[in-house]
């Protein structure tokens, strides 16, 4: 089949906006499936009670919801050995929405932790 100058140059046209089309939605869903939780900071802190805490914020950093949002904690003692853990949840993160947690910290010797985030 013959085509016309112009109808070859509309369908290269037509061709490449297909494949931009085709390279953002894949860079689109990439991004939806990592790193699209975001702790973007955490400390210890002491409540208005006197209880010992890990307070932080969740960053949802797509135009996607959560359902549920889990933090977990690994408290370490001096020498970073774990000695106990802790961990907060969140029913409902919707896009580009923020959420501060805080999770009890039950062992007196944890000098620090670390923290990850993850959704179900």
């Amino acid at each position: 089949m013959r085509h016309s100058p112009h109808k070859k140059q509309l369908l290269n046209i037509f061709a490449g906006l297909l494949f931009v089309g085709i390279v953002v939605l894949a860079v689109s869903i990439a991004t939806d499936r990592g790193d699209s939780l975001v702790i973007t900071e955490s400390e210890f802190a002491t409540t208005d009670a006197g209880s010992r805490v890990v307070r932080g914020t969740v960053e949802n950093m797509t135009t996607r919801a959560f359902d549920e949002v889990f933090v977990d904690i690994e408290l370490l003692d001096a020498e970073g050995t774990v000695i106990g853990s802790a961990s907060a949840a969140t029913a409902g993160l919707v896009g580009r929405q923020m959420w501060d947690f805080e999770a009890l910290v039950s062992e007196e010797s944890a000098a620090d932790f670390r923290v990850r985030v993850r959704s179900s």
